[in-house]
């Protein structure tokens, strides 16, 4: 029977008995000990764990295979077979060396078909599926269903950035302007009328012309509707799913963690745990309070107005400009404005809420305390800044139609889509979650092209 590394440490954990086994793998690290002996570590991928392994030729039942596998080096891969000692190595008895390399090792990071053999990205590799596995697991156990929205659509529903139009021979090939989703939340909405709480997890596309370490053309979307809520169990189901996806990580992949913590985020590991406890209640404050609080350091001297956006050695924030209510803060300088938000309450996650209607899209319902503001919400998290952003989804057509004629939207197109607040309307609210950020959050990362299997920039599409 053939073993996995994985299913190796398994049995072994339970059993201090021989076991005899046949497994294949790639050869992470060689030490020669003698003319007739050498280690070596070998990686499979199923899990983060190498297997040590111990080639003696007094071992080997045919002598003509250790000549052969005598000359493995680092990247090769082999198979073999033999017996696992008390100290959980492999004692191979046959082996067969299957295929040479022509790439040196540390050529690996820089090749997108070659980067997950190396033990950085096979980490990233396996954090990434098993935050897939448990999105899907966080939302079944609620009972939430999945929808497989649609890549091709006609509609944008995020009202800014590019998108990439859908032509054949120079014309539209659909008759009408079609271009590749950037969110499924409208068609999401339909689906959340009939079955209250859905959810869609796939790709989304946007044809971003800035080039930065957190922008990315093609990259995964956790986007989930829920019908009969108010604004609070919005944001209750947001950190309950970071909470419930932190906790998952920490258990099933402590080792992966601690070893992005050594070379990425030095703290990452309890900064993680303080986040997965359940009574650490994530701070709600509104878009008005942080601004106010803003105006208070610029009082007190922690922030200076300048006349460029940075974060100076000793803390103090100069920003090109007064932050204003009712604007939006902006990309460089909103980023700026965001770390100093985090870091001074407390460096955790935290609610911004309650944003102005005119920064915010214009399908988020309005705050009933203040009509010029919307029940819109951003979770900020530290590196990140923001990490999800939602909110309740105006339920009324004529506040809907008006709100679309204030923002110069057409109805035509879009019937399909206000005809649900005609229909059995009901409250309903959601919000989405970029995969990648989520990846970079858990793992240190600051680069989010390190987190996609093939990344698509501008400028930019392997394979």
């Amino acid at each position: 029977m053939r073993y996995t590394i994985s299913e190796i440490s398994e049995i072994m954990s339970k059993s201090e008995e021989f076991m005899n086994v046949r497994m294949g793998g790639w050869v992470e690290t060689k030490n020669i000990l003698t003319p007739f002996s050498f280690n070596l570590v070998i990686k499979d991928g199923s899990c983060f764990k190498s297997l040590i392994v111990i080639c003696d030729e007094n071992n080997f039942i045919n002598k003509n295979e250790f000549a052969n596998i005598r000359n493995v080096t680092v990247g090769n891969s082999v198979f073999l077979k033999g017996n696992i000692n008390r100290q959980k190595n492999l004692i191979v008895t046959s082996g067969k060396l299957i295929g040479l390399t022509e790439k040196k090792l540390e050529e690996y990071s820089e090749l997108q078909h070659f980067r997950m053999r190396t033990k950085f990205y096979q980490g990233i590799a396996l954090i990434r599926n098993t935050l897939q596995f448990e999105t899907h697991n966080f939302f079944n156990k609620l009972g939430f269903i999945n929808v497989s929205s649609p890549i091709l659509t006609s509609i944008n529903c995020e009202g800014n950035g590019d998108t990439f139009d859908v032509v054949k021979n120079g014309k539209d090939y659909f008759n009408k302007k079609v271009n590749l989703s950037v969110s499924g939340q409208f068609h999401l909405e339909s689906y959340a009328h009939s079955f209250t709480n859905v959810y869609s997890f796939g790709p989304t596309f946007r044809a971003e012309s800035a080039k930065s370490e957190k922008h990315l053309s093609e990259f995964w979307m956790i986007e989930p509707e829920m019908s009969f809520i108010v604004f609070s169990e919005l944001m209750d189901n947001m950190e309950m799913y970071l909470k419930y996806v932190c906790s998952k990580l920490l258990k099933k992949h402590m080792d992966i963690l601690i070893y992005f913590d050594k070379i990425n985020e030095n703290g990452l590991v309890r900064k993680l745990e303080e986040v997965a406890k359940v009574e650490n209640k994530f701070l709600r404050k509104s878009y008005e309070e942080c601004v106010k609080f803003l105006w208070k350091e610029i009082e007190c001297g922690n922030i200076i107005i300048g006349k460029e956006n940075r974060r100076m050695a000793n803390g103090i924030l100069v920003l090109d400009k007064r932050p204003e209510l009712g604007k939006y803060f902006g990309d460089e300088y909103g980023q700026l404005i965001e770390k100093y938000l985090i870091e001074e309450f407390g460096n955790k996650p935290f609610f911004m809420t309650n944003f102005p209607k005119n920064i915010k899209p214009f399908y988020a319902k309005n705050d009933r305390s203040n009509m010029q503001l919307v029940e819109a919400c951003d979770l900020l998290v530290p590196r990140i800044g923001e990490l999800m952003g939602g909110s309740m989804r105006e339920d009324d057509y004529g506040k809907l139609k008006e709100r679309m004629d204030e923002c110069k939207i057409e109805e035509k197109g879009l019937e399909w889509y206000t005809e649900l607040r005609k229909n059995g309307t009901v409250p309903h609210g959601g919000y989405g979650i970029g995969f990648e950020r989520l990846i970079c959050y858990v793992t240190g990362m600051k680069n989010i092209i390190d987190v996609i299997p093939f990344y698509r920039t501008n400028g930019s599409c392997f394979g």
